[in-house]
């Protein structure tokens, strides 16, 4: 699909630059043009993902590295102000809090 899309935004493309005219067909093709790369690019990405392993989530208790360790469930506890409070007494303990 993605191979068959791409010849026709190519093709589309070539008789755009060599017809020359500036009319409503014009600019259907050049919208037809569009359409056919977005398909292109759309079909490209969904059989690059068919290829792609499928992995599961990680547990709910893996520690990502350099992360704050904060779960959903510990901020949802919170209100919004106490949460960043937590975060940020959290990583001034741990010596990560960062300017940036």
């Amino acid at each position: 699909m993605a191979v068959t899309a791409s010849l026709a935004a190519a093709s589309l493309l070539g008789a755009l630059l060599l017809w020359g005219r500036d009319d409503v067909v014009t600019v259907g093709m050049a919208l037809l043009c569009v359409l056919c790369t977005v398909t292109a690019g759309v079909a490209a990405s969904a059989s690059r993902q068919q290829r792609a392993p499928v992995t599961g989530m990680p547990p709910a208790e893996h520690h990502v590295p350099g992360g704050s360790a904060v779960d959903a469930d510990t901020l949802e506890a919170f209100d919004c102000r106490d949460a960043l409070h937590a975060v940020d007494v959290r990583q001034r303990r741990a010596g990560r809090l960062s300017d940036r």
